[in-house]
């Protein structure tokens, strides 16, 4: 996980409005350098474990395969997790939009609610029933001045400024379904995580959910 510092410092870059097109630079460069990193670390490590566990040289053919290897391992698995994310319209895939909610604090996952927030602690509050909110993510070509977002699924699509602007009215009362389809940017795409942040520094709880059949309508 990377610190908190670093992980703000990296929404701040986001917050910016960089093109896809770099996003997906940065992410190759510091898969190059993953290459470069994971190469010359694999050859110690496989030396030290055949001194360790063979207590002899590693075969030359054996070590320039495993240095291949950590290098192709490294540099995939950097890729993969680089959190900026890819360009728009791939999807997350997954769909289920249960599970844990996103934050500090214990969400069920159900759809039932019944959570506030208060000085950062979660409490039971039978009095207070969260209210539903659905905000569907664009991609690709739909977005238009990094408006990715729409409420409640209708045009038009709005900034993440007014997205917020519901949060801060009415904070730890809404139950925020980030709703992804086909032609919707990928869960690990920027515009997902700085709705994650907002809506955590706010209160709300969200849960991710993948409609892949859904018909995506921008009003434009």
């Amino acid at each position: 996980m990377m610190p908190a510092a670093a992980d703000q410092l990296l929404l701040a870059w986001i917050d910016l409005g960089l093109s896809e097109t770099l996003y997906t630079f940065m992410r190759l460069a510091a898969a190059l350098g993953g290459l470069i990193v994971g190469w010359f670390l694999t050859g110690p490590i496989v030396r030290l474990i055949g001194r360790i566990a063979l207590r002899k040289a590693v075969p030359s053919d054996v070590l320039s395969w495993s240095k291949a290897m950590g290098a192709v391992l490294t540099a995939a698995l950097i890729y993969a997790f680089f959190p900026l994310g890819g360009p728009g319209g791939g999807g997350p895939g997954k769909g289920g939009g249960s599970g844990d909610g996103i934050g500090k604090g214990k969400g069920a996952g159900n759809g039932d609610g019944g959570l506030t927030k208060k000085n950062g602690d979660d409490k039971d509050n039978g009095d207070l029933k969260r209210e539903p909110l659905t905000i569907l993510l664009l991609g690709g070509d739909n977005v238009k001045d990094h408006r990715y977002y729409l409420i409640d699924r209708k045009p038009p699509a709005v900034p993440l400024e007014d997205v917020e602007k519901l949060f801060k009215d009415k904070p730890g009362r809404y139950q925020v379904t980030i709703l992804l389809t086909k032609d919707s940017v990928g869960e690990r795409h920027g515009a997902v995580m700085r709705l994650q942040e907002r809506a955590r520094k706010h209160g709300q709880f969200t849960l991710l959910k993948s409609e892949m059949n859904a018909k995506l309508t921008t009003g434009d």
